[in-house]
């Protein structure tokens, strides 16, 4: 019971103290309340891949590509999918699918995501390219790992000890954005657009509300 109070004098603090601190606060919840679910056609992702592959080199045009494609087939946050190292992932070769291991998620929840088909072909190319259990899939820049006194830490052979950091999300959000731009697409169009548009696949094909929200890792069939 103490919980309780506690919790609703708080709720009863804070919607005071917004209501106050800010007069449009009742349109700025009208609009969260009322915000679109955007959903990609397939041809306009079509049209935004190859965009990418006329703009850019062909190693980096298959690395975009191939990061917003995993995100269509496997409705993952961008910054879920750039967090995955080498350790998350279960390949059982013989059945061509994987077990992916999400541990960066919204809720602090761990969630499997099963991997088959065109995203299985991606996700096992990047597997055997990282090197150690603790890489990246998606690698970006290294970084020198220093002390408290902002100096390089070295090792015992005197080599500068580093760190792989992974791919920067505003990096591939950037070029999502600009490929869409080219393309004169809707302005709302974004990275996180597609977990939208795989649940939406998802319900069309018939699979249950409650299947497509454990998959999405949603607290419940409301979110």
């Amino acid at each position: 019971q103490l919980r309780k109070l506690a919790n609703k004098m708080f709720d009863d603090f804070v919607t005071k103290f917004y209501t106050l601190s800010n007069p449009f606060s009742s349109i700025k919840k009208q609009k969260l309340q009322q915000s679109e679910i955007v959903i990609i056609p397939n041809n306009h992702s079509a049209s935004i891949k190859e965009n990418i592959k006329s703009n850019y080199t062909k190693t980096r045009a298959e690395f975009y590509i191939d990061y917003i494609t995993l995100l269509e087939k496997l409705a993952l946050r961008p910054g879920e999918l750039a967090a995955i190292i080498k350790r998350n992932i279960l390949l059982m070769e013989n059945e061509a699918m994987a077990m992916l291991q999400i541990t960066s998620t919204k809720n602090y929840k761990n969630h499997l995501v099963p991997v088959a088909g065109e995203a299985y072909k991606i996700l096992i190319k990047y597997y055997h390219k990282a090197k150690s259990f603790d890489d990246h899939l998606f690698p970006g820049r290294i970084i020198l790992l220093k002390d408290e006194n902002n100096k390089p830490i070295k090792d015992d052979r005197g080599k500068y000890k580093t760190k792989h950091c992974h791919f920067s999300v505003d990096t591939i959000s950037k070029v999502f954005k600009m490929a869409c731009k080219n393309l004169n697409l809707p302005s709302n169009y974004c990275l996180y657009a597609l977990r939208a548009t795989c649940a939406s696949k998802l319900y069309t094909a018939g699979l249950p509300l409650q299947e497509i929200s454990r998959f999405l890792n949603h607290s419940n069939t409301q979110v």
